[in-house]
Formats: structure tokens, sequence, C-alpha cells
């Protein structure tokens, strides 16, 4: 409904409704918040725990070279991979996560893997 004056300067258009804002989650820790990860042991986990505002449940992707890594496992409030050194050109890699819930709010970080 929309309620106007032509002698007032004050108009009603509705209703406010406040829509409660959701944040994206938040990466409260990581094998490294390093741009760089170090692979130096043969089979190599890599995790990142993570937060919503609304407790919401969180959805995670993990990705090797733009490839997704289908054997991810849920952690308590994260997810974690597994990278075997020995994989052909992993040296160099992007390995990135994606997270969001289910509202579409999302995160992400990335790292360039280097093989020690």
């Amino acid at each position: 409904m929309t309620a106007c004056s032509l002698a007032s300067t004050s108009c009603y258009f509705g209703d406010i409704v406040v829509v409660e804002a959701n944040d994206a989650p938040v990466i409260v820790s990581a094998t490294t918040f390093e741009t760089v990860l170090k692979i130096d042991k043969e089979i190599f986990p890599v995790y990142v725990a993570c937060q919503d505002d609304t407790d919401d449940v969180l959805n995670y992707l993990w990705t090797l070279d733009r490839v997704v890594i289908p054997d991810a496992e849920d952690l308590p409030n994260g997810s974690q991979v597994r990278l075997d050194r020995n994989e052909p050109d992993l040296d160099g890699s992007p390995l990135e996560i994606l997270v969001w819930d289910s509202e579409g709010a999302q995160t992400d970080m990335s790292w360039t893997l280097e093989v020690e």
C-alpha cells in the first residue's frame, strides 16, 4: 500500500521488514594461512575448520588444479583432504577450498603446493 499526500512531504510505502544479514562462513583454523603449502610427508593431511554466524550446516568443495577432490573427509567443524606426495604434477598445483552455507554465503581459501 502506498499513501502520499500532495500537501505533505511524507509518504507511507508499507511496513519495514528487517532481514537478518547472513555473513559468510569464517575459516578459523587451517593447516596454514600461508599462500604456499609445503608437502613434506608421504600422505599429507590438509584441513580447515569453520564457523558460521547462524550455525548453519556448511558445505565444502576441495579442488586440486581445478579438479574436484571426491574423497574429502568431514570433520566436526570442518573438512580435510589427504594429499599423496608422490602424485604426479603435485608440485606447483593450486589447492582450493570453497565453503558455503544453505543461504549461499561463501568463503574460500587457496594454496600453491610445494613438494619438499
